[in-house]
């Protein structure tokens, strides 16, 4: 009888824990679901007889619409962030830290927006979307490897809707691009390339110049040309191998970046360089890219392929003035056409392209790179290509 009373009561125990058991198995063996994240929009308001910012704020759900900011707010197509505190309905935005804590000291990132900031809790990464075609990596946006010659704490902090990404090449001659080019709200240009006396086919606006460490002497030669008005940049952006950038005194590359930013911060351009990490970013960039480790196989980075690194970086949208295709010297083997605009005398483009391409060390990949950009191109940022307009179709 004893017996018979136990046995029903452990299979009352076994009966109730039984569809525990089998629930329990079922959720921790489901893909876990995605939380909805908190969508912040806080829109930067300027009071007439105030030099200070305030904002407000309104909430949403993330599903791809974005509050309107207030009629009053800036409508800007750069927003360039400032040192300051911006405080609002229980938000506070260290802009200098390039982070945000909500009233629950959530740290979540920001993303700027025709004027507006969007502060969005970036949710985990949805492994069930492993298969889907491979996008851009996440960490352009980082512009932390942007490191400030004044302080090396600061990093670039800038972002354009639309930028004019203005390559060096001779293909420029006689477009009459430069009115269009300068309707861009930002322009990015290289290296020495100037704008004087070939403002009708490549403008004079200038927002960043992003400058080699073999280059950085030339444009210290020519700084009053390049770095006053008109086409006076914003940013001055340099990048080099570490013992040309080091900070000790011995980097050479490094002092003359010094020395520019020295002279013309009174004139507000800001001077940053690659930090080493940054470069070591291009480098694995390219071998993910091409399948290539850069130095084993006797290569330089350009700085058109830093430049499309910065580029993707800060601008939503990139039209590239002037870049041909990768195949462009196959199918025009007799191209006349100059390598840089402002050289019409110099080295002939697929000269330059096809020789460095087959360098087998200290070369350019230059049409690898064009490759890559083409790829890119399909991707956010979205890049376009015009004089000569072309189109990925790859």
């Amino acid at each position: 009888m004893l017996n018979q009373r136990w046995t029903r009561q452990w299979v009352i125990f076994f009966g109730l824990c039984l569809p525990i058991f089998i629930t329990s198995i079922l959720y921790f063996n489901e893909t876990p679901k995605l939380r909805v994240p908190k969508v912040v929009a806080i829109g930067l308001h300027q009071h007439p007889s105030q030099n200070n910012l305030t904002a407000s704020t309104s909430h949403s759900t993330h599903d791809g619409r974005t509050p309107e900011p207030k009629p009053e707010a800036i409508k800007s197509d750069m927003f360039i962030f400032s040192k300051q505190f911006v405080n609002g309905n229980n938000v506070s935005i260290d802009s200098g830290g390039g982070r945000m804590k909500d009233a629950g000291n959530e740290t979540v990132s920001m993303v700027i927006n025709n004027g507006a900031m969007v502060v969005e809790d970036v949710p985990a990464k949805d492994p069930s979307k492993d298969h889907e075609e491979h996008v851009a990596d996440p960490a352009v946006k980082d512009l932390s490897g942007y490191v400030s010659i004044v302080n090396a704490k600061n990093h670039l902090y800038v972002n354009c809707t639309k930028c004019a990404y203005v390559s060096s090449s001779g293909q420029l001659l006689g477009t009459n691009a430069g009115e269009l080019i300068d309707s861009y709200p930002c322009v990015i240009r290289m290296n020495n390339a100037p704008t004087k006396g070939f403002e009708a086919d490549v403008g004079s606006k200038t927002t960043v110049r992003v400058v080699a460490h073999s280059a950085i002497r030339q444009v210290h030669s020519r700084r009053s040309s390049l770095l006053k008005d008109p086409g006076q940049p914003r940013f001055l952006v340099v990048w080099g191998p570490e013992h040309q950038m080091k900070t000790d005194g011995k980097g050479g590359a490094y002092n003359v970046a010094a020395s520019l930013s020295k002279e013309f911060s009174k004139d507000g351009i800001q001077v940053f360089v690659f930090s080493q990490r940054q470069v070591a970013y291009a480098d694995r960039v390219f071998e993910i890219e091409t399948g290539k480790n850069r130095i084993s196989s006797g290569s330089w980075l350009s700085t058109g392929w830093f430049t499309m690194i910065l580029s993707r970086g800060i601008c939503e949208e990139i039209t590239v003035f002037g870049m041909v295709t990768e195949d462009y010297c196959k199918k025009n083997p007799t191209s006349k056409v100059p390598y840089h605009y402002y050289q019409a005398s110099g080295s002939k483009e697929c000269s330059m392209y096809t020789s460095n391409e087959k360098a087998k060390k200290n070369g350019h990949r230059f049409m690898t790179e064009k490759s890559v950009f083409a790829r890119w191109s399909k991707q956010w940022p979205w890049i376009s290509f015009r004089y000569p307009d072309w189109s990925a179709t790859k």
